[in-house]
Formats: structure tokens, sequence, C-alpha cells
């Protein structure tokens, strides 16, 4: 590094975006081009937003950032790069294990605006978000006759299932 600036990813930053010492400086107000939401635990409703399909997965995040693009996620990321912030990421919250969670850390999540399914049945397939559970799947390609092989449990996100399972639509 060299006069205050910094490289991530072979970007340079600017002085007044390089790394903090401080571990928890949080968006009190996010960057203008973050089109998402934020929650911290200040806010109305934050409990409910770190919840987890098992409750001893929950962790108290000290950052949730509902990101819509891959901009908000590159800027989410680079937050928690610059603040020290161990970094999860929530699809559709149903990992036992708490890897959805992360205490004090930074939750990206994608299930708020990328929980969705795009089926085209001329050629029986569906184009997923990253955020996407197989109800949602199963509500969209039902209504062109046509079926989601994967998994019984329709609150588990696609990718999960995805990388143990065979899906054709």
């Amino acid at each position: 590094m060299s006069s205050g600036t910094a490289t991530v990813a072979s970007r340079t930053l600017s002085p007044s975006l390089t790394r903090s010492p401080a571990r928890f400086l949080f968006w009190t107000v996010p960057p203008p081009s973050f089109k998402g939401d934020i929650v911290t635990p200040d806010d109305p409703g934050y409990s409910g937003e770190i919840a987890r399909w098992a409750v001893n997965a929950e962790r108290p995040a000290g950052i949730v950032a509902f990101v819509k693009d891959t901009n908000d996620v590159a800027l989410a990321l680079e937050y928690a790069w610059m603040n020290n912030l161990q970094i999860a990421t929530r699809c559709g919250g149903h990992s036992a294990s708490g890897a959805s969670s992360t205490k004090g850390g930074l939750v990206v999540d994608l299930f708020c605006y990328f929980n969705y399914a795009v089926v085209d049945p001329e050629k029986r397939t569906a184009r997923m978000g990253a955020g996407t559970l197989w109800a949602t799947v199963e509500k969209e390609v039902i209504q062109y006759g046509l079926a989601s092989v994967a998994g019984t449990v329709n609150h588990v996100r696609v990718d999960l299932l995805m990388t143990c399972t065979s899906c054709q639509y």
C-alpha cells in the first residue's frame, strides 16, 4: 500500500475506503450505490432477520445485508473486509450447523431478493436465483405441468440439493 490506498481484487480503493483497524464499524448509512437493505441489532425486526430453521444455528450478526445485485454483494464483502468481519451467506437459513449465521459479523442475505425461479416451458428448464428455495421452484414449474426432481423438503435452498442430486425439469 502506498499513499493511503489499498488494492482489493485488482481494484484500487480510495484512502477513505482503506481497511479500518476498528472491528465493528457498522454502516449507519450505506453507500449511495448500495441498493439493498441493511439491518443491525438496533433495528426493529432484527431478531426475525437472524432467525434460522434451527434455533441452535442462530448467531447475533453485527449486520445483515439484503443484497439486490452483484454490486451490492461486492460492496458488502468489501465492507466486511475493511472491518475485519466474519462473513456468512444466508439463502434459506436451513443450515443446522450455523453456516448461515455469524456472531458479530456480516450476513449476506440472498433469500430476500434472490428467491425466484423463471421457467422456460419450451426448453423445459428453469433459471433460479442464488437464494431460491425448492418451494419457489415447485410453485413455478407446476404452472407448466412440469415438476422438480430434487429432494423432499421444499424449504431447503436449491443449491444445497443440486450438489447432491441430479435435477431435471
